[in-house]
């Protein structure tokens, strides 16, 4: 419960942003990179990722037992551009009683894949700007500034690369000449099974500008670019209500340097 925890920063706690690693596919963790939430004054805090639960004590990380879960069932309930299935599962506490079994609707989203396109030379960030209707509020607006992303087809599961270099031609009209990958998290796995592959991409900047996209996919993206410094101050101000943005962002902040060397060692 968040609220019953006290905020350390990670020099408080005595702990690298490296050794958190193994929270990469929890969009929380990539939100707050440089912060840690710890319950209680015991400096503490207990963290599942693949099964395998965690326990921060006294600044060091120490790997524990495994836990279990099992999956009795799924139900499919519902079969569109989406789906959604009816999960039954049990699992392990971390006090050893097991919890369930407890039935979910999941909404099966599918995998996608997510590239931040990055001009290393000019030093700007391409980024898209698209109508989407699950931002519909009474108070937001739904046209949302993001990054390219698409859905990982089946062929591409194994090479989620081939996703975002297909989406970047598709939403942004610019080629990727090298990519790396940055990480993968999930984005809502409470009630979604979707998991993000994210890469930041080399890109001339100078060729983004336009209206792209898919008519058959109604698709209608605008397209432009910034200097990376703008980019990170709208972060900053708030202007993206997109997590996938957020974390490339993100990401591209931290490890500029590196990315810009490398693109432009060849």
């Amino acid at each position: 419960d968040m609220g019953y925890v006290v905020i350390f920063t990670l020099k408080q706690v005595g702990i690298s942003s490296k050794s958190l690693s193994f929270y990469n596919e929890n969009i929380f963790f990539h939100n707050f990179l440089n912060l840690l939430y710890v319950k209680s004054a015991e400096k503490r805090v207990a963290g599942i990722f693949r099964g395998v639960s965690y326990n921060f004590l006294n600044g060091k990380l120490m790997r524990r037992q495994h836990l279990k879960y099992t999956l009795h069932g799924t139900e499919p309930l519902y079969k569109g551009f989406f789906g959604m299935d009816r999960y039954t599962v049990s699992y392990e506490g971390f006090d050893g009683t097991i919890i369930g079994p407890m039935s979910r609707e999941i909404f099966e989203r599918g995998d996608a894949a997510a590239l931040v396109p990055y001009d290393p030379v000019r030093d700007e960030v391409i980024l898209i700007e698209q109508f989407r209707p699950g931002a519909i509020r009474k108070d937001q607006n739904p046209w949302l500034l993001e990054v390219v992303a698409g859905i990982v087809d089946e062929k591409d599961r194994h090479n989620t690369l081939n996703t975002v270099l297909r989406e970047v031609r598709e939403e942004a009209g610019v080629e990727c000449s090298k990519a790396v990958f940055a990480t993968r998290f999930f984005t809502t796995p409470g009630g979604s099974t979707e998991s993000i592959d994210l890469y930041i991409g080399m890109v001339d900047a100078s060729k983004a500008c336009g209206i792209h996209g898919l008519a058959t996919e109604h698709e209608n993206i605008r397209v432009f670019s910034v200097p990376f410094s703008e980019a990170y101050e709208m972060l900053e101000n708030g202007d993206f209500c997109n997590a996938i943005a957020i974390i490339g962002i993100q990401y591209l902040a931290l490890h500029r340097e590196n990315i810009r060397k490398n693109f432009l060692s060849e």
